[in-house]
């Protein structure tokens, strides 16, 4: 049997390369030699501000029932200009397509260049499993572009890892990587011995420097801001806990705790009108 397509506003959306078009425009879409200023300043170091902002995302993420399952490396090849003008206009199209696949747009990112190593930004993501595919036929499309003036690739290299599984361990483990950039002192407030990695080694993470970054070092989309998190919270349907605080161990700060959340309001919602019948 054929299964039943439900009706959306979106049928008669034109062809999805059009669709990202239209979608981006120019406040959202930034062309790789738009001639957009670098900042001169710069960061060596994931701050802990940064590092918290991130992880409350992923927090609020899986609150939602968006596990962060997929990850993705674009390495660039070019100035630093056009390499952050590249991404961002990779980020304004994977907006626009995930607008078109009608799915949540959920990331969060981080710059790195460390000695030897080119420029590059990781991103974790949430992929449902039924776009998976799609996605990375599209990933790979948008990143094999080319400079039509000189015929060189915008990006250098990529790499799209995406698991099907409700995983929480593999996306903890992949944050993990993701913040290995964090500044060493970070750690309790006021401890004047604070050493260098301290908070780091205690969480599991690496602790390597990263190079110095002349933009925005970290970030994540709107669907996981701040502002998400403060509406959710209205709505009773975000409550975040004090983790990754010196109280806090390595188990409790990686946990389902915030994906269970979800769990139990979606088993509630279910449970609900259910139990009027009896």
């Amino acid at each position: 049997m054929s299964a039943k397509i439900k009706s959306s506003r979106f049928d008669n959306r034109p062809a999805p390369a059009e669709w990202a078009e239209l979608r981006g425009g120019p406040k959202n879409l930034y062309l790789p030699f738009s001639g957009m200023p670098v900042s001169s300043k710069g960061s060596s170091y994931i701050s802990a501000a940064e590092l918290f902002r991130m992880y409350d995302a992923v927090q609020f993420a899986n609150c939602s029932g968006w596990l962060m399952n997929t990850e993705l490396t674009i390495a660039f090849g070019g100035s630093d200009a056009r390499s952050r003008n590249v991404f961002r206009s990779f980020l304004a199209r994977y907006r626009a397509w995930c607008d078109y696949q009608q799915i949540p747009c959920v990331y969060i990112y981080v710059w790195e260049r460390p000695p030897n190593t080119r420029l590059h930004t990781h991103l974790q993501l949430h992929i449902p499993d039924n776009a998976q595919g799609k996605a990375a036929s599209w990933a790979k499309r948008t990143l094999e572009l080319v400079d039509p003036m000189s015929g060189e690739r915008l990006v250098a290299d990529k790499k799209l890892v995406a698991r099907k599984s409700t995983d929480v361990a593999s996306q903890w483990a992949w944050f993990r990587y993701l913040a290995k950039g964090i500044d060493p002192t970070i750690g309790v407030p006021g401890d004047v011995e604070v050493k260098d990695y301290r908070f780091a080694r205690r969480f599991g993470i690496a602790g390597l420097a990263q190079g110095v970054i002349p933009f925005k070092r970290t970030g994540r989309s709107l669907q996981v801001s701040d502002q998400a998190q403060r509406q959710a919270r209205t709505r009773g349907e975000f409550y975040r806990v004090g983790m990754m605080d010196w109280d806090s161990t390595f188990e409790e700060a990686w946990s389902d705790f915030w994906y269970r959340q979800f769990l139990a309001r979606k088993e509630r919602t279910y449970l609900s009108p259910v139990s009027s019948f009896f």
